[in-house]
């Protein structure tokens, strides 16, 4: 009995010790989240309102455009629609704009998809679940992910985000491709950056895109925040409170140890 008894305890000191680390797939839950609004119709796009004031490519904005085919951008709502075929990030923002796209393809909403946004002082999030690619609705057949854009400084997980920080985030990735997907942010006759695995943004397939706890960063790195650099990181990197939680859980299973073992040598 006191050997079960002492199992469990170190079993429930070792799930203190993991939990710090467990991080879901999103940078935040789109739990509580707003339908943005988006008709069934294919190709289509909605203004949003941002809840505060997002500096992109050096000007302020407080909306968006959000279109079905995974990406934003701040040009006139008609061009945003009806936008479908390949197109390098540099094309993406022709006539559209400064465009931020986690996931540009020809999309199609169907059963169980939903396009969500959040906002919060310091941050507006819209996230992508269930999307379908345009000829293929087999259930399963899907895809998720995330755009976060800071107005000011957050933590989440380990990792400090700052204001003018623009991040995504993917969920599961099983959607039909037709040709290639584009990943990247850009302004109209200005500069773009695609990913770290495309210069141009275009993949041909999903392999380089992170997952799990990591996701790729675009920073304003000049003064007037046009030129973004890209990388891929990680929120799962613990704090020093969770170091130290993670810690004593270690050394008291250390002591557990120490003691079961003092007492099956008596």
């Amino acid at each position: 009995m006191k050997n079960k008894m002492n199992i469990k305890s170190r079993t429930a000191v070792l799930f203190l010790a993991v939990a710090p680390f467990a991080m879901a797939d999103f940078i935040v839950t789109p739990a509580g989240g707003t339908s943005v609004g988006l008709p069934p119709d294919q190709n289509a796009a909605v203004t949003r309102n941002l809840g505060g004031t997002f500096s992109l490519f050096g000007n302020d904005i407080t909306s968006i455009n959000i279109a079905t085919n995974g990406f934003l951008a701040t040009g006139p709502l008609a061009n945003v629609s009806g936008t479908f075929l390949d197109r390098t990030i540099t094309e993406l923002t022709t006539a559209r704009g400064s465009v931020i796209s986690p996931f540009f393809d020809h999309l199609s909403l169907g059963a169980g998809s939903s396009v969500t946004d959040r906002t919060t002082s310091t941050w507006y999030g819209v996230t992508y679940q269930g999307m379908f690619g345009f000829n293929d609705v087999t259930a399963g057949r899907t895809s998720d992910f995330q755009v976060i854009l800071f107005f000011g400084d957050k933590t989440f997980g380990g990792f400090n985000f700052h204001a003018g920080d623009i991040a995504i985030s993917y969920g599961n990735l099983n959607s039909t491709r037709e040709g290639t997907i584009t990943v990247g942010v850009g302004q109209e006759n200005g500069s773009t950056t695609g990913n770290p695995a495309s210069a141009t943004g275009q993949l041909a397939n999903f392999n380089s895109l992170p997952r799990g706890s990591q996701f790729l960063l675009y920073r304003p790195h000049n003064e007037d925040g046009i030129v973004y650099s890209v990388s891929i990181e990680d929120t799962a990197v613990p704090e020093p409170a969770s170091l130290a939680i993670t810690g004593i859980g270690l050394a008291a299973l250390g002591f557990f140890g120490r003691r079961a073992t003092r007492k099956e040598s008596r």
